[in-house]
């Protein structure tokens, strides 16, 4: 009676690394294209994604790209110009990151001022414009404002330290009509013929979004002495001072 024969031990390993090898291969195959889904809808997962964790909340999902990698994060906080940031507990969310432009407006030409003797203005209503102005636009309902006001003057004639007053003006309610923000007051104590400078800065917050325009008022206060003469950007007469009014600045650093 004849046997069959039976399979060598070298064809048994043959057929066995074969299949191992083709089950590596498909096992590859499945993981090169695996996507993973965690959260509501498990087995609904976008097809350009590898990853989503999505909460019940409909919209709010990490994902990261296949073809980019680039994760994003929606939680509902999200919004353009955004940055990621954390509370003390290590909680992430997005938040409006703030962007401050800054503008400069020179003073056209300088201005010459009469200080008489006597009480002087205190107000805008009787102040003289400089025609140093400027503008901002706000786009944001959280902002930051401020101005720098900055440049030379020169005083003639006066026998006494003199008082005046400078005034920053914006339209903060109606376009066009101009109101006192801010101002500040200068003692000039040199005599006849000095010279000095008037810097200061002002901010305003959370304007509401429209277009605001600036106005640097100035304004003699109290002179005791004799008249005498201011020149903002001019000299207080010739040969008092200099003409250098394109340093006559006014600085807008909007922030939102």
């Amino acid at each position: 009676m004849k046997t069959k024969p039976g399979l060598s031990k070298t064809h048994i390993l043959t057929m066995a690394a074969s299949a191992m090898f083709t089950g590596l291969s498909l096992l590859g195959s499945t993981a090169a294209f695996a996507q993973v889904k965690i959260g509501t809808n498990p087995t609904t997962i976008n097809p350009a994604n590898n990853l989503e964790v999505e909460s019940s909340t409909t919209g709010r999902k990490v994902t990261i790209d296949k073809t980019t990698s680039k994760v994003t994060i929606a939680d509902g906080t999200q919004g353009d110009g955004y940055i990621l940031t954390s509370d003390p507990s290590g909680e992430a969310s997005w938040k409006k990151q703030k962007i401050t432009s800054t503008y400069t407006f020179q003073q056209p030409a300088g201005i010459l001022l009469n200080l008489p003797n006597g009480a002087g203005c205190n107000m805008l209503s009787c102040a003289t414009d400089l025609n140093r102005n400027g503008s901002f636009t706000i786009t944001n309902a959280v902002n930051d404002i401020v101005f720098d006001i900055a440049g030379f003057y020169s005083v003639g004639n006066n026998s006494v330290a003199l008082l005046f007053n400078f005034y920053l003006a914006v339209d903060l309610v109606t376009p066009g009509v101009f109101v006192a923000v801010d101002g500040f007051g200068v003692s000039h104590s040199g005599i006849s013929c000095s010279a000095g400078t008037a810097n200061f800065k002002s901010i305003l917050k959370n304007l509401p979004p429209r277009t605001y325009n600036v106005k640097v008022y100035a304004s003699a206060f109290t002179n005791t002495g004799t008249a005498a003469k201011l020149g903002i950007g001019s000299e207080a007469y010739a040969g008092c001072g200099i003409n250098d009014y394109n340093k006559q600045n006014l600085i807008i650093s909007v922030s939102q």
